[in-house]
């Protein structure tokens, strides 16, 4: 007797001889324009010019104590040194920047709010060594951001100058995008993508425009960037980039003198907007990552 086998043979869609499905990626093409009424940042520290009540988000009760917050305390001042271009050429003026102070004292961020191109790195230079008896709440060392400003006034003959530096306080809601560790937001952003990544051109905060490369093999590029922010005026950083679905993420990593900085980018369209979120981990123990998102539109 002869028996028969038969041999069932399934195909699925992964069979050999069938291409393997590509994602289709979004296309972030084009020139956008920042919608700043879109703009958000949770989780960042407070800002202080003296002592202010409680925190942000912290419900009224009429018959709790205040929890009163004492801003940080300078104790260890350095002194900008004058540039001798800017002194040979007799620039002087004001430089406005954003500190970010940790619940250790340091400054930990800087984004200069208003400056000279010649004088900026000497002052961020400077302002980074400053140390501070953290500002407190509750006798409770925290984290918080206050305006410092350096003063360069020529006033002798050429060659000849005057650095000053001091640190002011500047009242909840006056911020200017700055802060938390993220520089100031991009008005504009030029993107240029192909298969293998993206060439976003933005403004620089020292004037004129700085070029940001993401690579799609997971592979690293190097950035020269001023606009992240950190304690460099001009900083070194290393992107990594992955598609999470029609997400871009891409972790930032550079060296400050306060230590190793990481950020987590994640880029989308949302219809025909385009979607920056930046976050960092919280500044104090047990806090709330710090996150902004910001919104563009087509030029």
């Amino acid at each position: 007797m002869i028996r028969v086998l038969t041999v069932a043979v399934l195909f699925t869609s992964g069979a050999a001889g069938t291409p393997a499905q590509t994602p289709v990626r979004p296309d972030f093409s084009g020139e956008w324009v920042l919608d700043p009424s879109r703009t958000t940042m949770t989780g960042g520290p407070e800002r202080v010019s003296g002592p202010v009540g409680p925190r942000r988000g912290a419900p009224p009760d009429p018959g709790a104590p205040r929890p009163m917050v004492t801003p940080p305390e300078k104790y260890l001042h350095v002194s900008p040194v004058y540039p001798p271009d800017a002194q040979r050429s007799r620039i002087s003026g004001l430089i406005v920047m954003e500190a970010t102070i940790d619940q250790k004292g340091n400054v930990v961020d800087l984004v200069v709010v208003r400056g000279f191109r010649e004088l900026d790195d000497a002052a961020m230079k400077a302002v980074s060594q400053w140390k501070y008896r953290p500002a407190t709440r509750d006798g409770k060392p925290i984290p918080v951001i206050m305006t410092v400003t350096v003063t360069f006034s020529v006033d002798g003959p050429p060659g000849s100058g005057t650095p000053t530096a001091s640190s002011s306080g500047r009242g909840p809601g006056m911020g200017t995008g700055g802060g938390g560790g993220f520089g100031p937001v991009p008005l504009a952003l030029n993107i240029k993508q192909d298969n293998n990544g993206l060439r976003v051109v933005r403004p620089n905060p020292a004037g004129g425009n700085e070029t940001a490369t993401y690579r799609f093999d997971g592979r690293r590029s190097s950035n020269r960037l001023k606009s992240l922010g950190g304690l460099a005026a001009t900083a070194e950083l290393v992107f990594v980039s992955s598609w999470d679905g029609a997400k871009l993420a891409t972790q930032i990593a550079w060296d400050a003198p306060s230590g190793p900085q990481n950020r987590l980018e994640t880029v989308w369209l949302d219809g025909d907007t385009l979607v920056v979120e930046l976050s960092r981990p919280p500044l104090e123990p047990g806090g709330e990552p710090i996150v902004r998102k910001t919104f563009y539109r087509r030029k």
